[in-house]
């Protein structure tokens, strides 16, 4: 979680603290095989996570999952510990469990150094996520039907785009 790798878990713990717009927000470092009773108890889950896709620093990713554009990063399949989402979407199928609609809401990192404060750009990102999550969220409420994902902003340049969608 050095550096900027800890974003995903700073729009959590800042959601968290201004109300949480009525979603359940949870803190998870590794995904483990506790995520496959969080896939049971809702219809929508959003994943926010630091992402290297090698795009602009502080960009932010809004995608379905699973996604072809989107390879995970493993530390370790050793044990369930180390499952990430693709061994937990395989465990599912396997069991007959079904599986929410999932999507990602990644934010474009620059550096994953031993820092513990966040780069530039990624900090405005954060601030731009927290500040137009209910734009976000109204996004991924009428994706199904309206096709805008996979969808790339950068924070002060694509502001108004999001909120246009789904208006």
């Amino acid at each position: 979680m050095a550096g900027d790798d800890g974003a995903g878990i700073e729009i959590v713990r800042r959601l968290r603290s201004i109300g949480g717009f009525g979603c359940r927000l949870l803190e998870m470092s590794q995904s483990g095989v506790d995520l496959l009773d969080i896939l049971q108890e809702t219809n929508i889950v959003v994943f926010v996570d630091a992402v290297v896709s090698g795009s602009e620093a502080g960009m932010l990713h809004i995608l379905s999952l699973p996604s072809p554009d989107l390879q995970p990063r493993t530390l370790s399949t050793l044990s369930s510990h180390g499952w990430g989402l693709a061994e937990m979407l395989d465990l599912c199928h396997a069991l007959g469990r079904p599986v929410p609609s999932m999507y990602l809401l990644g934010i474009e990192i620059h550096s994953t150094t031993d820092s513990t404060s966040l780069s530039t750009a990624v900090e405005n990102s954060l601030d731009f996520a927290v500040e137009h999550f209910s734009s976000i969220l109204a996004l991924i409420g009428c994706e199904p039907s309206a096709g805008h994902l996979p969808m790339h902003i950068v924070p002060g340049r694509d502001d108004s785009r999001l909120e246009s969608l789904c208006a």
